[in-house]
């Protein structure tokens, strides 16, 4: 992991979660504090947003790639593609997640945990694939 990680991957997605998690070092109400719960924050696929960010860069620098840098076609195109599809499912799971809230839940299990927030998993997953997709596109293209 590089700079370059640190900053267009892991900043933009985890810094408002560590934000968040520094309220709890202030005296808040008890109905404040629960909204400062970082889980209140991404439960719904808000972590989408950010992976709807890195698909979008990363489409840009596979158009763009640094002068010199020769990149196959065939790998730019199923690159491409990929990208397109996981921006499309990251828009998707932004723009559902306001539309269905989920509550947060009392349950002990973890599978039904899991159900009950899958806007939150889905959105977690998509992310990391965006993440993925958007360092390999740069560390090919722009290396």
């Amino acid at each position: 992991m590089n700079d370059w990680h640190l900053v267009n991957l892991f900043v933009p997605t985890l810094l408002p979660l560590v934000f968040l998690s520094a309220f709890f070092l202030f005296d808040l109400s008890t109905t404040e504090k629960a909204r400062a719960n970082p889980l209140v924050a991404i439960k719904d696929g808000q972590l989408s947003w950010a992976g709807l960010g890195m698909c979008v860069n990363g489409l840009y620098e596979l158009q763009h790639p640094a002068a010199g840098r020769v990149v196959s076609l065939l790998w730019s195109t199923n690159t491409f593609w990929l990208v397109v599809a996981v921006l499309i499912f990251n828009a998707l799971i932004a723009a559902a997640g306001p539309v269905f809230p989920t509550k947060k839940c009392g349950f002990t299990g973890c599978l039904k945990t899991l159900r009950h927030y899958r806007m939150l998993l889905a959105s977690a997953i998509l992310a990391i694939a965006a993440g993925w997709l958007y360092s390999d596109i740069h560390l090919t293209t722009q290396g």
